[in-house]
């Protein structure tokens, strides 16, 4: 990474991509009307090939499709407006600084992502999509597993008297507090391919 403080294109690219990487929506604000030079500020987009890989393993020719690219990708939307932007929060005015630090509010996941990005990149390597997103999967399914089975044990700790009067009460109870340790789950998984870890807390939850 460039340490210039002024920066340079090269350093402004991988900003770019790095942001383009991190970002769930891609908003292009312009004003006035779209002509060649709105056009012409969008080269870093068309220069991103360059710098992603969106795959750890690339085709025989070398060529990665666009579509793999497409579905790492974040929407885009372009913004037209001919007017300043209203500086508030919450009703409340606010300041330039203070509107770009509530922007940059940390999201829950956006560490793991980070330190994966820079290391590539700061290593000489091209930040790969897919190895990133494994394993921020592998972190987060692994954490909303954990959550799922804390959340049934202590249902299970407050609502089961034991001995209950029936098996079939019990299995009543069970099944409530697996259904609600799924709803956990569900709620903090992050792109579980084939259900792996829904599967795992499924086992756990056997009765």
């Amino acid at each position: 990474m460039c340490s210039d403080s002024q920066g340079d294109n090269q350093n402004d690219s991988w900003i770019f991509a790095l942001a383009i990487l991190l970002s769930s929506t891609f908003v292009y604000n312009s004003m006035g009307t779209i002509n060649q030079q709105a056009m012409d500020q969008l080269h870093y987009v068309t220069e991103l090939t360059d710098r992603i890989r969106a795959k750890s393993s690339p085709e025989e020719d070398g060529v990665e499709d666009s579509a793999d690219f497409v579905s790492f990708f974040p929407d885009f939307v372009w913004t037209l407006r001919d007017f300043s932007l209203d500086l508030e929060t919450d009703g409340q005015c606010i300041t330039p600084d203070e509107y770009l630090e509530n922007s940059l509010k940390l999201k829950k996941g956006l560490e793991t992502l980070v330190l994966t990005y820079v290391s590539a990149i700061s290593s000489g390597d091209l930040p790969c999509m897919e190895n990133a997103v494994l394993a921020l999967a592998e972190i987060e399914n692994s954490a909303a597993v954990q959550k799922a089975i804390a959340h049934y044990d202590q249902q299970m700790d407050q609502k089961v008297q034991l001995p209950t009067e029936t098996l079939q009460e019990l299995l009543d109870l069970h099944g409530a507090c697996e259904r609600e340790a799924i709803t956990v789950f569900m709620k903090n998984s992050f792109k579980d391919v084939d259900q792996v870890f829904q599967k795992k807390l499924a086992v756990y939850l056997l009765f």
